[in-house]
């Protein structure tokens, strides 16, 4: 990286041409753009604006997730009324609005022109990406020919995993058990197959680009050679390993490592593998020990013991002794062009499909007819997250706005943010973007921490030249702002340090003593800030100058995931500290709630059925212990009295729907209060409620009691999709320590972070990464997941996630 940085004054920025915005956490980005948004509308900046004033159906604004348009759209329509305010009144407490005041020389119009702005914020072209290609494919339906008769699906999941079951049957139900038995090895099931496949049909680029290996191979003849290979290693060796080792015992190598007890330890192994039959692909770690290359890197002085035997087995070492590869390759081009068929065969168009057409329209002959017409209806282009993008997107912003004099590219985004590489966002696209794009700016002032946080992270990422490994990705410090001075973690009248690292005892710990050392340490050290709270020793500044006490709601947890989370649940438990799990993506048909509601629904359906009768009630939803159940189903008065009780709450389900009987049950058997002493209360009502709501809603298509409780019976048994109206709602927060993971956190802010598994490895399968060539991607296969580039890529990405992390936090940071 060798471009200059400007810090960017949202006042003077130039509006035109292209420009990459980098913003590091908490520097005020949706702001920064919001302001460049109102000068765009009002054509502000004198020689560095944009050369006419801009409507908002002529802004592009793309950014890649539902949620962050909708924010982005309301943060806009606020600064347009906040700045409206201003040039009535003439005055505003915000600095900014303020100099951009008095750039405007006719406050009356311009009030006009934002009045209508803001009436009109629902039509402003604020797009996801998908959102954004689907509107110009619609806008050239007849070119484009996708969308005429075809659903918009949001994942292809449903579809990869279909593709992955008929690739296993018809593939692997006709092989030999010797065969079975190797795959097994990798993976026992289609589901195990489809979570190595899934990362590669997560990027949005196409598999023929990426496969450079032949394929025609069957699995049974790649296997017939792999064994060939094996025996032809093993006689060798049997034939030429006591002539071979004999130059060893007699050469410079290093005699602590290749004594003769090491070497008769080694030497029996081999020989005992290499006489044994060969039905599998187990090959010996020690044999490593005898290959060429290991040989010369052991021998410090003098000439290495060299011998054709060890030559044979540096090459044997390299072979790929596997099916893993071919299994790969194959199921990457056949799932691929299965999905194709299927999405043809029922009219499905994903998010992808829309971007790979798109894209390919603009590549065409004509595309730049095509570019010219977006470029006509939105003259200025302003990509916010940029680092989350990949080659497609780029490709299209690309071909429509660059070397484009008379519009407008920004990009935005911070390269040590980059942490989706597991949905298919690509840090090289940005770097490659980086270096197309010549004139840099950035943001240098977090408003959201403290000064001791600001400079605890400077130092912390300054002490080494290349912090997250690539040169592209550089760390430039910040300042912090005047206005947080008063920003403090105050304990026992003691200011503290900003940074707190914990390190655990000892040596040679194995990753579980790590995890359970560290959640204790992290709910202990949260339980004595509670307890320092309501004592009032433990307060956290304000801007106001006010001192707060420290509460459960400053405190949030930073994991990767659902198992780190459940270790600090169940610490915090251990001490009785609630707590929530905010990353929960689970569907809430796979509660146990789901199931619960299905028996009484069934009971309720069957009432004079017992078996049915006493499903329903051994449920928590009644908390009737087994005495007392059989007390009641043996006493014929209270047996007709409960029936009674069933068959009104199905008269309320026939004649007012299934939610309204469901709430009717809450309150008759006094749910809220009955399961105030169970664990979880509020978020099993709130689930029983949520299940009412989806039923509710599908009864416009199955109106009928019994088809509705078969619809939640198969809503069960397929619990594992992801559609977001079916995933677990999160209960009020207010009162909870929060945990979530770092991913969702990102864009967030905590008063008060713990980190506690900061150290914790996590490997990952080489398939979850594209490996670059001058930046273009490879399908990397090997099957040592040890490769130095598959290393370095995710130690890259774990720095960045390292640095999300830590830079949510207002006040202060445990790190394990």
């Amino acid at each position: 990286m060798n471009q200059v940085v400007n810090v960017l004054n949202p006042i003077t920025f130039p509006l035109f041409g292209e420009r990459l915005i980098e913003a590091s956490a908490g520097t005020g980005k949706t702001f920064t753009i919001s302001l460049l948004y109102l000068r765009l509308l009002l054509g502000l900046g004198e020689q560095n604006s944009y050369y006419r004033p801009l409507s908002i159906e002529e802004i592009l604004v793309v950014t890649f997730t539902d949620a962050a348009s909708t924010e982005l759209r309301e943060r806009i329509r606020e600064i347009i009324h906040e700045l409206r305010l201003a040039c009535i009144n003439g005055f505003s407490n915000n600095l900014m609005i303020m100099e951009l005041l008095k750039h405007i020389i006719h406050p009356a119009d311009a009030s006009l022109l934002l009045l209508n702005a803001e009436y009109q914020m629902d039509k402003a072209a604020i797009f996801t990406i998908h959102g954004f290609c689907r509107r110009i494919l619609n806008l050239n339906i007849l070119e484009s020919g996708v969308l005429f008769e075809h659903q918009l699906i949001e994942d292809e999941e449903f579809l990869i995993k279909e593709a992955t079951n008929d690739f296993w049957r018809r593939h692997f139900y006709p092989l030999t058990l010797d065969i079975a038995k190797i795959i097994a090895e990798e993976w026992s099931d289609p589901e195990q197959l489809f979570n190595t496949l899934l990362p590669w049909f997560k990027r949005n680029t196409a598999l023929s680009d990426l496969i450079h290996y032949d394929i025609a191979e069957t699995f049974t003849s790649q296997h017939k050679k792999n064994l060939i290979y094996i025996n032809d290693i093993k006689r060798l060796w049997l034939l030429l390993n006591e002539e071979a080792c004999s130059l060893i015992i007699n050469s410079h190598i290093d005699q602590h490592i290749y004594n003769s007890k090491y070497l008769n330890i080694w030497i029996n192994k081999i020989s005992y593998w290499a006489q044994s039959n060969t039905d599998n692909y187990h090959i010996p770690s020690e044999l490593t020990r005898f290959s060429q290359i290991t040989l010369e890197k052991e021998t410090k002085k003098g000439i290495a013991p060299y011998h054709k035997l060890f030559l044979a087995i540096d090459k044997f070492l390299k072979q790929n002794i596997s099916l893993r590869k071919l299994i790969i390759t194959r199921a990457l081009k056949e799932i691929s062009e299965t999905i194709q068929k299927e999405k043809q065969l029922r009219s499905l168009i994903s998010f992808n499909d829309l971007l790979n057409k798109l894209n390919e329209l603009l590549q065409k002959t004509d595309g730049n007819q095509l570019a010219e017409k977006i470029r006509q209806k939105f003259p200025v282009a302003l990509i916010d997250e940029f680092q989350d993008t990949d080659r497609v997107q780029y490709n299209i912003f690309r071909k429509v706005y660059m070397n484009q004099p008379a519009h407008t590219l920004i990009i935005v985004g911070d390269p040590k943010q980059a942490i989706y590489s597991f949905r298919g966002s690509d840090i090289f696209t940005y770097i490659h973007a980086r270096n197309e794009i010549k004139s840099h700016f950035t943001l240098n002032t977090n408003w959201r921490s403290s000064p001791k946080m600001v400079q605890s992270i400077n130092k912390l990422f300054s002490r080494v030249k290349l912090p997250f490994i690539l040169n592209d990705i550089p760390f430039l410090p910040v300042q912090y702002s005047s206005l947080n001075e008063m920003l403090t973690l105050t304990l026992n009248n003691k200011v503290q340090a900003a940074l707190r690292f914990w390190v655990q005892p000892g040596e040679g710990n194995s990753i579980t003593d790590y995890y359970q050392y560290m959640a204790q340490q992290c709910a202990m050290n949260i339980n004595y800030w509670l307890q320092a709270g309501q004592q009032k020793r433990a307060l956290l500044g304000t801007k106001k100058q006010i001192l707060k006490p420290i509460q459960a709601s400053d405190i949030t947890v930073l994991v990767r995931n659902r198992k780190e989370g459940n270790l600090i649940r169940d610490a915090l438990n251990q001490l009785r500290i609630p707590s929530i799990y905010l990353s929960n993506r689970d569907s809430v048909y796979a509660t146990s709630e789901a199931n619960e509601l299905l028996y009484l629904l069934q009971a309720i359906l069957s009432p004079e059925n017992k078996s049915k009768l006493c499903t329903a009630m051994s449920t928590s939803l009644f908390g009737i212990n087994a005495l007392k159940l059989e007390e009641l189903i043996h006493n014929i008065y209270k047996l007709h009295e409960i029936i009674d009780i069933f068959y009104g709450w199905y008269l309320i389900w026939q004649k007012h729907g299934i939610l309204a009987m469901i709430r009717k049950f809450i309150i008759d058997r006094q749910l809220i209060q009955n399961l105030l002493s169970v664990e979880d209360s509020e978020r099993r009502v709130i689930n029983l409620l949520h299940l009412g709501e989806l039923l509710q809603e599908i009864t416009y298509k199955i109106n009928n009691p019994q088809a509705l409780t078969r619809y939640l019976a198969r809503q069960i048994s397929c619990s594992n999709n992801q559609l977001i109206n079916h995933q677990v709602r999160v209960e009020s927060d207010s009162h909870l320590v929060q945990i979530i993971t770092i991913h969702k956190s990102k864009g967030l802010q905590y008063p008060l972070v713990w980190l506690p598994f900061a150290c914790a490895f996590q490997k990952k399968n080489s398939e979850s990464y594209n490996y670059y060539n001058n930046l273009n991607p490879i399908l990397n296969l090997k099957d040592n997941n040890t490769d130095m580039l598959s290393n370095q890529n995710r130690l890259a990405e774990d720095l960045r996630l390292l640095y999300v992390a830590l830079t949510r936090s207002i006040y202060h940071c445990n790190i394990g």
